[in-house]
């Protein structure tokens, strides 16, 4: 298997977390299509398809154009031959299998965080507080570095990859 092979199981693998997700946030539009609400808030349609649709169709382009996406990331090259992979290309993949898992969590809690920002007028009629707490908006704060540093990390493998094995010795 080749350099982008690997990577592109991967990226199958993230579909499949993307999809069971997407799933799983399904319930929000089962219960505004039941109730009218959203997370018992009284909330329109947007909210809640924004929070599962999206995944569900990121899910499905994932699963059938996963050799695609590796080759935007990786790259075409020399290395790219059956067989068995060097050590930087291997450490390359493994940067990008990381950086995908940790992209996920960093996705899910986005999602997390976007939905209790859309929420938060609506608490007032409830006579919740309507503002982020300090150790909530640092949250979403660290949310951000995360989605930006797996992101980084994963379209930088093949650099990061050298670099961690040049020891400078």
């Amino acid at each position: 298997m080749t350099q982008i092979t690997y990577l592109a199981v991967f990226i199958r693998l993230f579909s499949v977390f993307l999809f069971l997700y997407s799933l799983r946030q399904l319930g929000t539009v089962i219960e505004f299509v039941l109730f009218g609400t959203y997370g018992g808030l009284g909330a329109t349609i947007l909210v809640p398809i924004l929070s599962s649709v999206p995944w569900l169709v990121t899910s499905i382009v994932l699963w059938f154009f996963p050799t695609v996406i590796s080759k935007k990331i990786i790259g075409s090259s020399d290395d790219q031959v059956e067989g068995s992979l060097s050590a930087k290309s291997l450490l390359s993949v493994l940067l990008s299998g990381l950086s995908v898992y940790f992209l996920y969590y960093a996705l899910v809690d986005s999602i997390y965080w976007f939905s209790y920002w859309r929420l938060l007028p609506q608490q007032a009629e409830m006579g919740y507080p309507t503002t982020m707490s300090a150790d909530s908006i640092a949250n979403v704060y660290a949310t951000i570095f995360e989605v930006v540093a797996s992101l980084c990390i994963l379209l930088n493998s093949k650099k990061l990859a050298g670099s961690i094995r040049n020891f400078g010795g």
